[in-house]
């Protein structure tokens, strides 16, 4: 009995603690629960969109895609949140076969966020989210991104905001570093001195791109 034991033991293969997708329990802080932290470092994923604004019940393509081709990734859980809120927005219409709704908010059929069917290596994913009727403010897509069962990203990985037009100014994004995060990586970046962070640059310039969109950040 000890030797089957140990044989299972053994031979047991080592998965995603939820490699049939992010359970609904997990809607509100969208962390796995592999039994260690995120990733502190920049993710090399990166989540797009085809429209910079939005209006009721219009449909946005969204796409999770990596930005490293060593980088593929086994698990993902996407929402759709508005600034300063847990609660997942819209609902996700189309989708491929690897990919399935969850009912997040304890709303049946919400269909509000999305994650994978199985354990399965991929480059990328795209999805269709459909706005709610009425508009509820700017948009931002968040992802969960899971490369392997201790690498994964939670807080990382966002869109470029979606505007709501009759909503008012969009949030001021705060980063660790005052915007110097991915410069000569994933943005490019021009500032004097060279090499600063603001505030203390006397002019801080940088520029990336997010789907058909670019996003510019000017501070001085």
């Amino acid at each position: 009995m000890w030797l089957s034991l140990l044989t299972l033991l053994v031979v047991a293969p080592v998965g995603l603690a939820y490699p049939k997708g992010a359970p609904v329990e997990s809607c509100s802080h969208m962390t796995p629960q592999h039994g260690t932290s995120e990733q502190t470092t920049a993710p090399p994923y990166e989540l797009v969109v085809d429209k910079i604004s939005y209006a009721g019940g219009e449909e946005i393509e969204v796409t999770l895609r990596r930005t490293d081709n060593r980088a593929k990734f086994r698990g993902f859980f996407v929402q759709a949140r508005t600034p300063g809120s847990s609660d997942a927005q819209g609902r996700f219409t189309e989708f491929d076969s690897k990919t399935k709704t969850v009912n997040c908010g304890g709303v049946a059929n919400s269909q509000n966020a999305v994650t994978q069917t199985k354990e399965d290596e991929r480059s990328s994913v795209t999805v269709t989210w459909t706005a709610p009727a009425n508009r509820t403010g700017h948009i931002q897509f968040r992802a969960t991104v899971v490369q392997k069962e201790k690498f994964f990203w939670v807080t990382s990985v966002k869109s470029a905001y979606v505007q709501d037009p009759t909503a008012g100014p969009l949030p001021v994004i705060a980063t660790s570093d005052n915007g110097k995060s991915g410069c000569g990586a994933n943005k490019g970046c021009y500032q004097n001195p060279t090499g600063c962070a603001p505030p203390s640059c006397e002019y801080f310039f940088s520029w990336q791109t997010s789907g058909n969109n670019i996003l510019f950040e000017i501070s001085g």
